[in-house]
């Protein structure tokens, strides 16, 4: 094969991705409204630089938000410029960081360990299930991710080539910097210190301790977080930066906003929802004495990498699921190593060492109907190693033990996904229950929604595909690991756009219908209790109703709606649970409840009637 048809070929392997990449992340991205509060609490940020045009601060409720710095923001404002300000423009930017994502896995991958695992490792990530999910999502996560990945990415190829690339691991630093703040920097730093550690105790040889490096990345790093902090402070002084670093301070020391779990609570997550790869990676930390020296380079950052993140997130208070989403990367790569290793992927070819600067044009297969995938060009005195995709059988016990626990993995997250379904559907059953009891729930769960019956076989579609696997993993690993792995895509694919938005119209659906009724409406509207941002962007408040342009501060802003001199009309929302808070209340008189709501409508007086508009 030439040089030409080889890079034919990697053409096509990109342009496959890229299409099943779009196919895979982008429909049905509106097919949800945003949930609280993560998701609205961006895009609300979006909207209102676009409502105000001031798009160098972040703004929450038209007052400074100072817990992101804004990056992503960015990126949903852009889009939201050209589609609207609606769900698909927020979610959108994750989307393309998706596709973006396979890519560089699948370019990395081919330099590191030929075409076959350029192929397999995109197909791994993307069929694994929180990464695929997360990469639907309108939260700053897998954004902040990619650019974490591709600093260290950029240090393990600094060391690969013997080059220092301290430059380019600082630039996409002060990214991750840039859509998540200082914690971006801290976990490429303390990388390089751990892999260097680790480096020193595999290794006889002198490994001196990389300061000059470390110092190169902080200094490259914050440039541009120092750029936007001046323009920043010019106009609010140093607010952002003070109030973001007692943000940070109370995520490491508290359980804010009521995520405060237990030390364990990522590993667990990480086990569950990173269906079925967590069952690979776990038997790929086995230590390994057959790799190269590239291979044990990349294998050991890749494990430094997701210790050191899932480490400093278990010791973080503060837990919320897709903290710790920074280890898919290297949890895909180390998983996407085992499979090769059982057969998917040939080991690598050698091929007789090339003269100084020639080029590696025609290899013969390695043998009958195996053919060479991709040769690069070869340093003087190298070896091409190569391989490609192939169907040869896992050792007989290996692959039944693997085929049932994957099949136990699918049981218990498919399940899940078949058991809530018919939950909702019978929902008169669960509420005869004597143990069901939550208020909110009780109450949310009454609601009528319309299901088309065949929501509960979409877990199934996890249970066959596992099922499918275990059958063919002994005689066709390939063909298996592409049934397991498009079992988690087509699961994805159907569930939101058939589940989701039910289980949404349940959990907040009720509340977030009344917001959108008082769109366009001259009326103040406000959740009690709760922690919300659905009221901003689901009213598409203006300016002018909030605490800011009333010149109110914001504790005190919830009392002046209740028992201030308001001059316009008030709804409030509170759930069920809540309501003894509030119903004895005198301001306030209730409209009506819906799934697990109450809505209120703030009076002046006993003698006014009671509002006609819902």
């Amino acid at each position: 094969m030439n040089t030409s048809a080889i890079l034919h070929d990697v053409r096509r392997q990109r342009l496959l991705i890229l299409a099943v990449g779009l196919l895979l992340f982008v429909p049905f991205l509106g097919s949800v409204r945003l949930f609280d509060w993560d998701e609205i609490n961006f895009a609300e940020c979006a909207r209102e630089m676009i409502v105000t045009g001031d798009y160098l601060h972040m703004q929450i409720d038209y007052r400074p938000f100072t817990e992101k710095p804004p990056l992503f923001v960015w990126a949903q404002v852009a889009l939201m410029h050209v589609f609207g300000i609606n769900e698909f423009a927020a979610r959108l930017p994750n989307a393309i960081v998706g596709v973006i994502t396979l890519l560089v896995l699948h370019s990395i991958g081919r330099r590191l360990h030929g075409n076959g695992f350029g192929l397999i490792w995109p197909l791994v990530y993307a069929g694994t299930l929180l990464p695929h999910f997360y990469a639907r999502s309108g939260i700053i996560d897998p954004m902040f991710n990619l650019f974490i990945f591709l600093a260290i990415w950029q240090l393990i190829r600094g060391e690969l080539d013997g080059a220092s690339r301290y430059v380019q691991a600082g630039i996409f630093a002060g990214l991750a910097v840039m859509t998540k703040g200082p914690v971006g920097l801290g976990l490429v730093v303390l990388t390089v210190i751990a892999q260097w550690i680790a480096g020193k105790r595999s290794t006889a040889s002198a490994r001196p301790f990389p300061a000059a490096g470390i110092a190169v990345i902080i200094a490259i790093a914050c440039i541009l977080p120092a750029l936007w902090l001046g323009l920043d402070a010019m106009a609010n002084g140093p607010q952002f930066l003070l109030e973001n670093l007692q943000y940070q301070w109370r995520l490491l020391t508290q359980g804010e906003a009521g995520h405060a779990q237990p030390w364990y609570y990522h590993s667990l997550v990480l086990l569950i929802g990173c269906y079925p790869t967590s069952v690979f990676f776990l038997v790929a930390l086995r230590k390994r004495t057959d790799l190269s020296d590239d291979e044990r380079t990349m294998r050991r950052w890749m494990i430094v990498l997701f210790f050191v993140v899932l480490v400093v997130f278990s010791a973080v208070t503060t837990k919320i699921v897709h903290y710790s989403s920074m280890t898919y990367i290297p949890l895909t790569y180390l998983a996407a190593t085992w499979i090769v290793r059982r057969g998917v992927v040939t080991p690598a070819i050698n091929v007789a060492p090339a003269k100084a600067g020639a080029q590696i044009e025609d290899v013969a297969p390695a043998k009958a109907g195996a053919q060479i995938e991709d040769v690069a060009p070869a340093k003087a005195g190298a070896q091409i190693e190569q391989s490609h995709i192939t169907d040869n059988p896992w050792a007989p016990a290996s692959a039944g033990a693997t085929g049932l626990i994957i099949l136990a993995h699918s049981i218990l997250i498919g399940g899940i996904a078949i058991i809530v379904p018919l939950a909702f559907m019978n929902s008169e059953w669960m509420l005869s229950l004597p143990s069901f009891r939550d208020p909110f729930l009780r109450e949310a769960m009454s609601r009528k929604v319309e299901w088309l019956g065949i929501e509960p076989f979409i877990g199934l579609i996890l249970i066959v595909g596992a099922c499918a696997f275990a059958i063919l993993l002994r005689r066709k690993p390939l063909a298996g690991i592409i049934a397991l792995y498009a079992s988690v895509m087509l699961f994805i694919f159907a569930f939101l756009p058939l589940v989701a938005p039910k289980i949404e119209a349940y959990s907040q659906g009720a509340a977030l219908d009344f917001y959108q009724s008082l769109r366009g409406r001259d009326v103040y509207a406000k959740p009690l209790t709760m922690k919300s941002y659905a009221h901003l962007f689901y009213t598409d408040k203006p300016p002018d109703l909030s605490s800011a342009a009333k010149g109110i501060d914001v504790d005190a802003w919830e009392p002046w709606l209740i028992n201030g001199p308001v001059d316009r009309p008030v709804r409030f929302v509170c759930r069920v649970n809540d309501l003894a808070n509030w119903k004895d209340q005198p301001n306030l008189r209730e409209l009506y409840r819906e799934g697990g709501f109450v809505f209120f409508e703030r009076i002046t007086s006993p003698m006014d009637p009671p509002s006609q508009n819902r």
